[in-house]
């Protein structure tokens, strides 16, 4: 009788055992393993949202987006490696080891070599004809008024994961509102990595940040830039702020701080 029980026994906790690695492999460590082979055969692509426009209440933009890109490298499809650092080096004004160690692994497919490239940049990249040399639009923060409001303004920078985002000012304070939400494309790929143009992809569009319209007047705030100005140096004075309120809206019309940014 008793080899019956230690029989059933060791089956129970075989069978237990079984379920145990089951619920771990399925149901602890599914998510993660799903994911892993995902990342095997298919590639996400990030599609960014153009960042909001910041206008004055008589139509002026003072913050706006302008015409840039991310230069990038294919490491793997690069003729010569020296050649191309130096070329690209030169025209972007960066360090050629830096270049050279970017494209140094020539498995890659994509290495990120300068964000946010001015256009007049990119056409002299252009021109340079260069194998495994790749442009992608990137919008570049753009203050027409210059200085004008910048404490007011705040600016844009990057995060820990090289994306936009506002620091202090309104540019900081609606960041979430300004920057809207960005798209993605996952496309398949082969075992080199390369996409597959006649596999299966899913695209999800962009959503712009919101365009955001001030009391603020651009004129008015041209002339208590100068008057403060004016003022702290007639006086000797070491700081000094000015706001101009409407009454009847509460609506700010200008505001200045010296020293500014």
């Amino acid at each position: 009788m008793w080899r019956i029980w230690f029989v059933f026994s060791v089956f129970i906790l075989l069978t237990c055992g079984i379920i145990a690695r089951l619920f771990y492999w399925q149901i602890i460590s599914g998510y993660h393993l799903k994911a892993e082979a995902t990342a095997q055969y298919k590639l996400e692509l990030t599609l960014p949202a153009e960042r909001g426009s910041i206008i004055t209440s008589d139509g002026y933009p003072i913050v706006m987006n302008k015409s840039a890109s991310l230069v990038y490298a294919e490491p793997a499809n690069i003729d010569n490696h020296k050649v191309f650092s130096e070329l690209v080096s030169q025209v972007l004004q960066i360090d050629v080891a830096s270049v050279a160690a970017m494209i140094s692994d020539t498995s890659k497919m994509w290495s990120p070599i300068l964000h946010k490239v001015d256009e007049e940049k990119i056409q002299e990249l252009k021109l340079l004809n260069v194998k495994g040399l790749g442009f992608e639009k990137e919008p570049k923060r753009y203050y027409p008024e210059g200085s004008m409001a910048a404490q007011l303004l705040g600016f844009v920078g990057l995060d820990q994961n090289g994306n936009d985002v506002g620091y202090f000012g309104l540019e900081g304070y609606y960041n979430r509102e300004l920057q809207g939400k960005a798209g993605s494309i996952t496309i398949e790929k082969d075992v080199t990595g390369a996409p597959i143009l006649v596999g299966d992809s899913t695209r999800i569009e962009p959503e712009n940040g919101s365009t955001m319209v001030l009391w603020l007047d651009r004129t008015m705030q041209n002339i208590v830039e100068k008057k403060l100005i004016e003022g702290i140096q007639k006086y000797g004075a070491k700081e000094g702020s000015v706001v101009v309120m409407d009454p009847t809206t509460g609506g700010i019309l200008a505001m200045a701080s010296y020293p500014s940014y």
